[in-house]
């Protein structure tokens, strides 16, 4: 679930609805935001870490469901200037654990390894995971 808006200063913005990694080893989702594909993804790297980080898609990859490019429109830029933060909170002993990325700013392309943002790594215990992806697309 996306819910995306216009911001002030002529920035596009979009925070990325939750998703909950549970038992699953891998969790993936493609999303498409204002012409943009990016993929989403969780990764348990063993019992108490995970790592969560996006990357860009071409719209042309094979995966994508054909519902994401039917009705949207497709960006055809070679590179896009993103704002990004990457958020987890968990529950633990009735008490919220909470982990993000700084703001991060990067260029995203479509070739590696320009096409992976930041991973943000964590150490829990709690199950479900809640991960929010918030974007911020600077005027370019």
């Amino acid at each position: 679930m996306a819910r995306c808006r216009v911001q002030r200063q002529n920035c596009l913005s979009s925070t990325v609805g939750m998703f909950k990694l549970m038992e699953y080893t891998t969790h993936s989702k493609v999303i498409a935001v204002y012409g943009f594909f990016f993929e989403i993804k969780g990764i348990k790297n063993d019992t108490t870490s995970y790592s969560f980080y996006m990357q860009r898609k071409r719209h042309t990859d094979v995966e994508f469901p054909s519902s994401l490019c039917e009705h949207g429109i497709v960006s055809l830029r070679p590179e896009r200037l993103v704002k990004y933060k990457i958020s987890a909170q968990t529950l633990v002993d009735g008490k919220w654990q909470e982990f993000r990325t700084n703001e991060v700013t990067q260029k995203f392309r479509c070739i590696k390894p320009s096409c992976k943002s930041q991973v943000l790594k964590i150490q829990t215990v709690g199950i479900p995971i809640y991960v929010s992806f918030s974007f911020i697309f600077p005027r370019s």
